[in-house]
């Protein structure tokens, strides 16, 4: 899993910055789950394991992604992707993921539910 994978990652030193990017995927794969108090606890370890993490690109994007889906705001969400993919390019399979979450952030929207 991305989880185990950023994990180790983090653990060596020839290796720990492609951490952000593992536990970015990670995350954004449990967000389809729409177990947020789940997101939030895989966050906080990643964050225990590798301080940078609080501060990376990565992270930022996440909070993005959650407040758009929590906001039910798709514009929000489709310029948190567009912005994110300009800094760092994303790849097919995280691009299908993020399009993936957009039915939740609809579906939140017409909950009319945060």
């Amino acid at each position: 899993s991305y989880k185990s994978l950023a994990m180790s990652q983090a653990r060596r030193n020839t290796t720990i910055f492609n951490t952000p990017r593992f536990a970015m995927r990670s995350i954004i794969l449990l967000c389809l789950e729409k177990d947020f108090s789940e997101v939030q606890e895989l966050i906080d370890s990643f964050c225990e394991e590798d301080c940078r993490f609080e501060e990376s690109r990565e992270l930022a994007f996440i909070y993005d992604i959650m407040q758009s889906i929590s906001c039910s705001d798709l514009d929000k969400f489709a310029d948190s992707v567009y912005s994110f993919n300009e800094i760092v390019e994303l790849d097919d399979l995280m691009l299908e993921t993020l399009e993936g979450l957009m039915p939740i952030v609809e579906q939140q929207a017409d909950k009319g539910e945060p």
